[in-house]
């Protein structure tokens, strides 16, 4: 039977968290920017949503095939997806720019 490595694991998921903090951190002002210009025309949702997906993809880009097949088949790129919106909802500054607008 193969055995985990649970000290890797724990590191690679660490590594992710701040990676997606770091998107959040990078995209703060452009994501406020943008639900203050286009208030109702779009949702916020709509706005974090689509700043998400421009970021799994660019994230995406130069993987391979087969890769990002075995990451679409085990939900590693949905659960990214949803973590991440999860952090701009979740942010301090992203909130307030939100209620302002």
């Amino acid at each position: 039977m193969k055995t985990v490595d649970l000290v890797a694991v724990q590191a690679k998921q660490n590594e992710v968290l701040e990676f997606i903090a770091e998107c959040v951190a990078l995209n703060r002002e452009s994501v406020v920017s943008a639900v203050k210009n286009l208030n109702g025309q779009f949702t916020s949702e709509f706005i974090i949503a689509t700043f998400t997906d421009q970021i799994l993809a660019a994230m995406l880009q130069n993987k391979p095939q087969d890769e990002l097949v075995k990451m679409v088949a085990n939900g590693q790129i949905f659960s990214a997806r949803e973590r991440i919106i999860e952090e701009f909802n979740n942010d301090f500054a992203i909130r307030k720019g939100i209620r302002n607008s």
